[in-house]
């Protein structure tokens, strides 16, 4: 199952919130996005259309390149 993940990142204009996404407990793409929307709507998608954990960083990969 994917969720979303949260972590407060500080970068050299301030501290911004970074939403990742996981699967399980071994596989996680962090900072991929400021929106949680998006995030949410990424982690819903993997898990409504099932995808594979094994091509969880390909799909992150084009997701981020859109």
């Amino acid at each position: 199952m994917y969720t979303v993940t949260e972590e407060k990142r500080r970068f050299e204009d301030g501290e911004r919130t970074v939403y990742g996404i996981r699967c399980g407990e071994d596989l996680i793409a962090e900072d991929v996005t400021t929106d949680r929307e998006k995030a949410r709507r990424i982690a819903d998608a993997f898990n409504r259309y099932g995808l594979s954990p094994e091509h969880f960083y390909d799909a992150i990969e084009d997701i981020l390149a859109e």
